[in-house]
């Protein structure tokens, strides 16, 4: 396998990405690691480059040897000049740029089983891949960025687990997000709206799809306007002291009593 020099245009490349700006002009992000790779891999995403040590070579050699037999560039270079341009402060000595995919959203007639998490400005990366991974744990068909934190972002993409690639993620510009609601909903999609206060118990509503999900920002929640749109409110309840729940734990419990009654009802136990 061929080394790489510390001037390559590969190197410089793989730096830039670290800016959203980047990301948007290449439509390339930034993988780290064997297990994240290997999981993209798996669940198809299109893997541009690879960047490996010696040390890193060692754990992921199954990853770089299926990319080379792809045609995939495949490069070995000095650990301390990989550690310089990963995205990581201890870098696990192996990097792979992938193509960001282009995806839609479903259209209709949809299926009941159907369901969108929507983000609405959600600031903090760690919480947006970790919100794209309850998605694809939940069996969501795809989820929405209104706004907010880049889903391709490094830290997203580490917090998502390989998720990123296994359901559509959009981005769109938060303005968007009230008209996007609308026609969701014209064309047949129940909108439900969670709070942390104001809405129905989840487990005493229909959530039953087609349906989309809407979670807000960390810190103002769901803007008024995207509230009001809501055909449910939902709110879990505090039987605590805290606070509230963050937004990623929320949704993931709000995800699962989705695909509760959705899976219920399929089974005819509702």
């Amino acid at each position: 396998m061929p080394r790489l020099g510390v001037s390559n245009w590969r190197l410089r490349l793989v730096r830039q990405l670290q800016q959203k700006k980047h990301r948007d002009a290449h439509r390339l992000t930034i993988l780290e690691g064997p297990r994240m790779c290997e999981t993209a891999a798996a669940a198809g995403a299109d893997v541009k480059l690879v960047l490996v040590s010696e040390a890193g070579l060692r754990a992921g050699a199954p990853f770089v040897e299926s990319q080379i037999a792809r045609g995939v560039e495949c490069f070995v270079l000095a650990g301390e000049t990989l550690a310089r341009c990963a995205p990581t402060a201890s870098p696990q000595g192996l990097l792979a740029l992938v193509a960001i995919p282009g995806c839609k959203l479903p259209e209709p007639p949809y299926d009941p089983l159907t369901l969108v998490l929507w983000l609405d400005r959600v600031a903090d990366p760690g919480n947006t891949g970790t919100l794209i991974r309850s998605a694809d744990a939940a069996g969501a068909t795809a989820v929405v960025a209104a706004g907010g934190a880049d889903p391709w972002g490094p830290k997203a993409v580490r917090a998502s687990m390989g998720s990123l690639f296994s359901l559509p993620v959009l981005q769109i510009s938060e303005d968007d997000s009230p008209d996007w609601i609308a026609d969701l909903r014209a064309a047949g999609m129940k909108a439900v709206c969670a709070g942390p206060r104001g809405g129905a118990w989840p487990w005493l509503v229909d959530l039953t799809g087609p349906a989309v999900l809407v979670v807000g920002n960390e810190a103002q929640g769901i803007s008024e306007e995207l509230w009001s749109l809501a055909d449910v409110n939902v709110s879990i309840p505090n039987f605590g002291q805290a606070e509230s729940l963050n937004v990623a734990q929320a949704a993931t419990v709000l995800l699962f009593e989705f695909a509760r009654q959705a899976r219920a009802r399929e089974t005819g136990l509702v």
